[in-house]
């Protein structure tokens, strides 16, 4: 899989379940899907991703930065694949969460995304707008 450094903007979605292990760490378990455009040339390549992994917070009242890390597996297929190709992934996450009220949030994520088979080559980063539901507090 090479796609020679290119920019690929795309468009994906997800859902999101985290669990209080402790006022500061959360346990996370992920399950998202995208769809890049690798060229114009080629049809969209399509990403689907499951992961867990644990995630530091600084709970600030209402603002609340974090910091995660996570392992799972990815599933792509379309663009130049002949067939799905499956991969080990690991996610490295920073975000940051308002939560104006215990029911409900809002927050901002960054994912760095990279691979078993060639790690810190074989990469890609990802950007979410979040909506939260809140329970269990």
């Amino acid at each position: 899989m090479s796609w020679n450094d290119e920019f690929c903007s795309g468009l994906g979605g997800g859902l999101h379940m985290a669990y209080g292990l402790t006022d500061s760490y959360n346990l996370m378990v992920e399950l998202g899907g995208s769809t890049h455009s690798i060229s114009a040339q080629s049809s969209s390549l399509s990403v689907m991703q499951g992961a867990t992994g644990v995630a530091y917070t600084l709970d600030i009242i209402s603002w609340v930065p974090y910091f995660g890390l996570l392992i799972g597996g990815y599933r792509f297929a379309g663009a130049d694949l002949l067939e799905a190709d499956y991969k080990l992934g690991f996610q490295a996450a920073l975000g940051m969460d308002y939560r104006p009220s215990r029911s409900w949030g809002l927050g901002v994520q960054l994912r760095y995304h990279t691979f078993s088979d060639d790690p810190l080559e074989t990469h890609y980063m990802t950007t979410f707008g979040r909506f939260e539901l809140l329970w269990g507090w």
